[in-house]
């Protein structure tokens, strides 16, 4: 066996290969493509490669060419491989040969799960769609700014409407410059809508699948949360139960426990932060129902712990609701 530390980037990649012993076979730059790949592959010289890559954003298309070009690939959280980070002497070459030789002594953190194509294909959809709205959000809030210097002040979804709109500009405080600007935006966020909309169109498919009905069957639960939990979650069997899916969401407090004594602070906000936020809207939206299973719980902890608490509270107990509906697969 061989072991590869592989430091990639988008034109060249750095590449160290040592033996189970730590002798160096080979090391040097290769081309970030399917060629160079297959170079790289070859200065195994037909002994078995197991090559490690960091989590980037070419990390698993690099990761699916070597695999078709006979090599076993590992993937690590760029995050928790602390001892590049640390080296006082950074290079590409360094990185690479740090990463060879955890490697071979088994010293890195676990491998990450690596979702199927479909999976991919709906988290990629969903990211998309939050990214634009993102975005969207960002212009309403700068329209927003820009009124408010004349003393208008405008509803929570004064501009999610065309009517809206139209109000805003017919408002007489606002000056000739500043209804040219809020034209300018209004165009923008009409145009990412109908981006937005298009996006949507494919959710139909995806919506269909019984794992997300089992889901939308959670009051306060919608489309959004359930699809991007699908996407996030993937295989259910990576988690040991619904507390370490729970710690994936990054709902869970961090502790700092030491000598018997037990301290907890703030969320860890590890993991992806697109499903951490779905939930605490679907908390939000909860608390906003008139009729909802945790209304006393949630009441009883608003009462002692204040509203913020709750919400990220009721976010974790609705998240984990939903991993024992995913896991069993049985009705809410």
């Amino acid at each position: 066996m061989r072991y590869c530390g592989l430091n990639l980037h988008a034109k060249s990649s750095t590449f160290c290969i040592v033996t189970a012993r730590g002798r160096l076979v080979s090391e040097g730059q290769v081309p970030s493509t399917r060629r160079g790949f297959r170079k790289l592959v070859d200065e195994s010289s037909g002994k078995p490669l197991l090559i490690v890559l960091e989590t980037s954003t070419r990390t698993e298309w690099a990761a699916r060419t070597l695999e078709s070009l006979g090599a076993e690939v590992l993937i690590v959280d760029a995050r928790k491989v602390r001892l590049i980070a640390e080296t006082k002497h950074k290079t590409d070459r360094t990185d690479a040969r740090i990463l060879a030789d955890l490697l071979r002594t088994d010293a890195l953190p676990a491998g990450i799960w690596r979702a199927d194509r479909q999976t991919r294909e709906l988290r990629e959809l969903m990211q998309l769609r939050a990214g634009l709205v993102r975005q969207r959000t960002q212009l309403y809030g700068k329209a927003r700014s820009l009124v408010a210097q004349e003393g208008v002040r405008l509803g929570a979804r004064a501009l999610c409407s065309t009517a809206g709109w139209d109000r805003l500009e017919r408002r007489r405080e606002l000056r000739a410059s500043q209804r040219r600007i809020l034209a300018v935006l209004r165009e923008s966020a009409e145009s990412l809508t109908e981006a937005i909309e298009k996006i949507e169109q494919e959710f139909p498919n995806y919506l269909r699948r019984k794992d997300v009905q089992r889901l939308l069957e959670i009051p306060g639960v919608g489309p959004i949360v359930a699809l991007t939990t699908v996407a996030r979650l993937g295989d259910l069997a990576r988690f040991r139960n619904g507390r370490a899916a729970a710690g994936y969401t990054g709902l869970v407090p961090s502790e700092r426990s030491s000598g018997g004594r037990q301290r907890k602070g703030p969320i860890t906000r590890q993991g992806p932060s697109d499903l951490r936020r779905v939930w605490i809207q679907a908390a939000q939206a909860a608390l906003r129902m008139r009729r909802h299973p945790a209304q006393g719980w949630a009441r009883s902890l608003i009462y002692r712990r204040g509203r913020s608490v709750t919400v990220v509270a009721l976010a974790r107990r609705m998240f984990r609701w939903a991993f024992a509906v995913l896991r069993d697969g049985k009705r809410f």
